[in-house]
């Protein structure tokens, strides 16, 4: 499949079990990006602001990730994981994070 939009769509969470790796995980936020409740180890939350218990949960075992999923909502749509996406890590939020860096970066050798 290809485009995965319709799963993400239809889903009342992703569940997130990365062990190892480097900087920001991509499904991770693609989740964020679709309002899902997100239940992921340390490592798939590492660089994310998030709050772990209103974003789905932060399980690093199997037994936490069975207490997460069996107190889960059934809902398809998370405010509050769509909201932490468009504040911190959508198009929009990021060009004006780099924005002001550029600027503060222009404005600093000018003097």
């Amino acid at each position: 499949m290809d485009n995965l939009d319709e799963l993400y769509v239809n889903a009342s969470a992703v569940i997130c079990p990365i062990f190892s790796g480097s900087g920001m995980k991509t499904k991770t936020i693609e989740a964020l990006r679709y309002g899902k409740n997100v239940y992921g180890t340390t490592e798939a939350f590492e660089g994310i602001e998030v709050d772990f218990n209103r974003v789905g949960g932060l399980c690093n075992t199997a037994e936490e990730y069975i207490a997460g999923l069996s107190g889960m909502k059934r809902n398809t749509f998370n405010e509050y994981s769509y909201e932490v996406f468009m504040k911190k890590y959508s198009e929009a939020a990021v060009y004006e994070t780099f924005s002001q860096y550029i600027s503060k970066k222009i404005i600093m050798s000018r003097h």
